[in-house]
């Protein structure tokens, strides 16, 4: 029985202005040390993920956000999606990762937020994300949660 071991963490900010629908962030994932196994190391995968967020219901139903990944030893690769809100009940989403090596990474979606009591706080969320795959096959994403 073989065993390896490591120490990693993550480190990001996130900044948005009470009066700004943008937002922006910066993080440093998987700083720490080799993962160690008998007498030999490997380095984490060290990664600089810069993001954006345009989030504002007042001005409009649009929400979109993304990121740009920046691997150690890599090519850059980045991430889009958006959202849009139909009447506070049903949102629509597309998205595109470029991290997706087995087809072009486009995503399709929607989510429903369905009341359960008079209070306007109580939800459940039902979130359906359609993703091809290639070869691979077709992802079907469903998500069931609860705002209590």
């Amino acid at each position: 029985v073989y065993s390896a071991t490591a120490f990693s963490c993550d480190v990001g900010v996130f900044f948005q202005s009470a009066f700004s629908p943008f937002g922006y962030g910066i993080s440093i994932l998987n700083l720490g040390n080799k993962l160690k196994y008998i007498c030999k190391g490997d380095e984490q995968p060290l990664t600089f993920r810069i993001g954006f967020s345009y989030y504002n219901l007042d001005i409009s139903p649009l929400t979109i956000a993304g990121d740009a990944l920046l691997l150690k030893n890599s090519n850059p690769e980045f991430t889009l999606g958006i959202e849009y809100k139909l009447g506070g009940i049903l949102a629509l989403r597309t998205g595109f990762d470029s991290r997706v090596d087995a087809d072009l990474g486009y995503s399709l979606g929607f989510g429903v937020k369905i009341p359960v009591s008079k209070e306007k706080s109580r939800f459940i969320n039902i979130d359906y994300a359609f993703k091809p795959m290639g070869d691979l096959g077709d992802y079907h994403y469903i998500t069931v949660g609860a705002e209590f």
